[in-house]
């Protein structure tokens, strides 16, 4: 009698075993949905998508499809945003990249809460902020103004030549005609256009960023690591405070009191930082600290007056 062993499934019994031992789990696996193209769809795509060489990204009813005929580009897209996201596609063989491939089941949750594609109640939630929050530099999605971006891409982030999942991309840094947006592959990047409300919150081909002409910059950021926040945790405490309140302008069809009240301390507060500052000068290893909260009260302040002389404060 012949003794044989089935080698693939060995290894297959062997690493459920080691991951169940580790508590490492799985990766989340999905299921692609697809779509004969219609001329509808097509004349949709050319109206509203912002396109790529033939693949562009198509919103329509909370789903999220990829239209075009280069299928090589819809696959790289579709690997990029599985990989980025941590998702195996379980029919990735079996799908016709001829037809519209649906990629809402690669979405996560995070991106859920964005309301992708729909215009935001109110002005205020802008490129920085959608950025920076998608990296976990700050805590919730916000306005983050030139000022604070170029803080913390100066002394929290490290330049790269070439766009990496995870990167933050920035062009016209130093003007006023910045951007900045989340890098999801080399051929993917999420962004908001603008902080006014009629910008929504896109997944996009990357296209012309790319363009020297356009002086892209790409960063690798990783989260402050807090060294003062035991001796500054009032002081934090009343710029989270704030922060929070600010940040209510992504959920409320209104600017209520709580917003007027905010805009009136950020003054008092910031004076409040900038004494700390000078107080610590002999403890530089604290500055990090105090400056975060000096350049998060700067875009607080910043968006409160455009608001305020916009007529909405």
């Amino acid at each position: 009698m012949k003794f044989t062993i089935n080698i693939s499934k060995f290894v297959i019994i062997f690493l459920t075993y080691t991951l169940a031992l580790t508590g490492v789990q799985a990766a989340p696996s999905v299921r692609l949905n697809e779509r004969v193209p219609t001329a509808g769809a097509l004349e949709w795509t050319y109206r509203w998508a912002i396109k790529g060489p033939e693949a562009s990204f198509v919103y329509e009813k909370e789903r999220l499809w990829i239209v075009g005929t280069d299928t090589r580009r819809k696959i790289k897209i579709v690997n990029q945003i599985r990989i980025w996201q941590g998702i195996t596609v379980e029919n990735f063989a079996q799908v016709n990249w001829l037809n519209d491939i649906e990629i809402t089941p690669l979405i996560n949750l995070k991106f859920k809460k964005l309301s992708i594609n729909k215009p935001l109640p109110i002005d205020g939630i802008n490129c920085n902020g959608t950025s920076f929050y998608l990296s976990g530099l700050i805590k919730r999605i916000s306005y983050v103004g030139l000022s604070e971006l170029n803080y913390y891409l100066d002394n929290q982030c490290e330049q790269i030549s070439s766009p990496v999942p995870n990167a933050i991309g920035v062009i016209e840094r130093r003007t006023d005609l910045y951007h900045s947006f989340k890098v999801i592959g080399p051929d993917v990047i999420f962004e908001k256009e603008s902080f006014e409300s009629k910008a929504p919150f896109k997944f996009q081909i990357m296209r012309g960023y790319k363009n020297p002409d356009k002086n892209p910059e790409f960063f690798k950021c990783k989260p402050a690591r807090e060294i003062c926040a035991h001796k500054y945790q009032d002081l934090k405490q009343e710029v989270e405070r704030l922060d929070v309140i600010y940040s209510k302008i992504f959920k409320s069809n209104r600017l209520d009191e709580l917003i007027k009240t905010a805009y009136s301390e950020i003054e008092l507060l910031a004076d409040k930082v900038h004494v700390a500052i000078d107080t610590d000068a002999a403890y530089p290893y604290c500055e990090p600290d105090l400056m975060r909260l000096k350049y998060r009260l700067e875009s607080l302040e910043e968006i409160g007056r455009v608001l305020k002389y916009s007529g909405r404060l």
